[in-house]
């Protein structure tokens, strides 16, 4: 499987970005990711596993499984998570794909669709981080991922 940027913070659109950041955080990201993805598939997951969770899909062109980290909210059956529209991944779910994620140690199946819809993206932030504020100025920047969890 390959790995994909890790998305840590639910701010999706860049409003200052100085040139040692993107000099950085591309470098950040390769290293991190792996390290995210194995921790996350092992028995210490619970170092990160409360906000974090993985997610894992196939290309549509290439066919191959891609694995990611991504912040995540659960609400009645249903688990939600954030990514910035600067990041390609999540065009493979456009119109609805078949998702594996590990959420604290568990493997599930799912549906996920997306959507790009600033009230939507904004409803997404709300829900995931229920205690915050202020999201109205990033939501425009985001894509919010909707996954209906299989049923066992």
């Amino acid at each position: 499987m390959q790995a994909l940027s890790i998305e840590a913070n639910p701010v999706c659109k860049d409003e200052v970005v100085t040139p040692l950041a993107l000099e950085v955080l591309p470098m950040w990201r390769k290293l991190l990711n792996p390290f995210m993805i194995w921790l996350l598939r092992s028995p210490l997951h619970f170092f990160a596993s409360e906000h974090t969770m993985l997610i894992s899909f196939r290309g549509r062109k290439s066919g191959k499984v891609y694995t990611t980290p991504v912040d995540y909210g659960r609400n009645n059956g249903a688990v939600y998570a954030i990514t910035s529209l600067k990041y390609a991944w999540w065009k493979n779910l456009s119109g609805g794909a078949d998702v594996e994620l590990v959420i604290k140690g568990n493997r599930v199946a799912g549906q996920a669709q997306i959507t790009d819809d600033s009230q939507s993206v904004l409803d997404t932030l709300q829900k995931m981080y229920p205690n915050r504020t202020g999201f109205e100025r990033i939501a425009s920047g985001c894509i919010a991922l909707h996954i209906n969890l299989a049923v066992v």
